[in-house]
């Protein structure tokens, strides 16, 4: 009787063990297996940090930089103060002593023909150049023994005319006047005569100035 007590409780637990170990296999795996996926793809998911600020703080510094380095430019420099700016290039000097036309003119100074203006003549460099107008007693000159009178400079016809917003072109001729005061005492002249070919500079504002960039010469034989 004990036999078939004991076999019919074996036959009793091999149910139970069975569905014990279905149970065990089909578990949730071990939460330390759980946790290191979870823990990469949150990683990976998340994401950079914002790098737009970087490059705007290395550039702010040298803007500055650049700012403040900028000389301030003279009121003549102004592009509606064409005609005091020539009358400043043609004196030569301001009230410091510096060079104007030396600072105010173009490395390369391109010579083209007056009549024909697209044709170029040639390329003088800065140094090169000789400017060859000059003010004396509030009159345009060329400093050269004038060939009609007994002057010890020649006068010349001068005119300044703006031709763009960023241009103007000074166009001279050589000239005899002639006075024609009165008995009130009023100075006035009036011309003679011109002569010899006409000529003429341009200037361009550059960088914050009016340049000397161009002289036109004629190359009809005087």
């Amino acid at each position: 009787m004990l036999l078939i007590a004991n076999g019919m409780n074996c036959q009793k637990l091999i149910p139970i063990v069975l569905i014990g170990l279905l149970q065990a296999c089909s578990g949730s795996p071990p939460v330390s297996l759980q946790s290191t996926p979870v823990t990469n793809q949150e990683a990976v998911s998340q994401p950079n940090p914002p790098t737009s600020e970087t490059p705007t703080q290395s550039i702010e510094p040298v803007r500055e930089v650049q700012t403040a380095e900028r000389p301030n430019l003279p009121a003549f420099c102004a592009p509606d103060e064409y005609k005091l700016f020539f009358e400043k290039f043609v004196l030569g000097k301001d009230e410091q002593g510096n060079d104007i036309r030396a600072m105010y003119t173009a490395d390369l100074i391109e010579v083209r023909n007056y009549d024909n203006p697209d044709q170029v003549l040639e390329v003088l460099r800065r140094q090169d150049d000789e400017f060859s107008i000059d003010l004396v007693d509030t009159r345009w000159v060329q400093l050269v023994a004038s060939p009609v009178d007994n002057s010890p400079y020649t006068r010349l016809n001068l005119n300044i005319d703006r031709i763009s917003s960023d241009t103007f072109q000074v166009d001279y001729i050589k000239a005899q006047y002639k006075y024609t005061g009165d008995v009130t005492g009023t100075e006035s002249e009036e011309i003679v005569q011109t002569f010899g070919n006409s000529a003429a500079y341009i200037f361009q504002h550059r960088n914050g100035c009016w340049r000397l960039t161009q002289k036109l010469r004629s190359t009809k034989p005087q």
